[in-house]
């Protein structure tokens, strides 16, 4: 149920979900975190006006400590990438990565290149910053 009033935000009644990452496009938003029994996705469409959330795609990679930078999800040894079409969302491998990057912080450049920068693994922090590098690069 959406509860809005001019002026102010509109209220969602979501299930129990705690979102570490969020994605937009358009008038849809894919949510990434923590659900009653693990990782897991909410969808939400048709916002701001008339949001309404349902569960969202399916994540056979889903773990803790993702982060979002434009469409990518960044987190442990993997990126990937979110599309939203007429059939929903969908979460596809973008890259992996040479290292496990929890939390990290990535960034998305206008050329399309993702930096991905520290976070940590099992042993701590990690030290490192991986460059992911798309099949062609956007002209600036």
């Amino acid at each position: 149920e959406v509860v809005s009033a001019a002026g102010a935000p509109s209220l969602v009644d979501l299930p129990a979900f705690a979102p570490a990452a969020a994605i937009r496009d358009g008038d849809a938003v894919l949510l990434v975190g923590e659900g009653s029994d693990g990782p897991a996705t909410l969808a939400l469409e048709g916002c701001p006006g008339a949001c309404v959330a349902s569960a969202g795609p399916a994540w056979p990679m889903a773990r803790a400590g993702v982060v979002s930078a434009g469409p990518y999800l960044v987190g442990g040894a993997l990126v990937e990438r979110a599309t939203h079409g007429e059939d929903g969302w969908r979460i596809e491998p973008a890259w992996e990565l040479a290292r496990t990057h929890r939390a990290p912080l990535a960034l998305l450049f206008e050329s399309g290149v993702l930096v991905v920068v520290a976070g940590e693994d099992d042993g701590g922090p990690v030290p490192f910053v991986e460059l992911c590098f798309p099949e062609t690069l956007t002209e600036l």
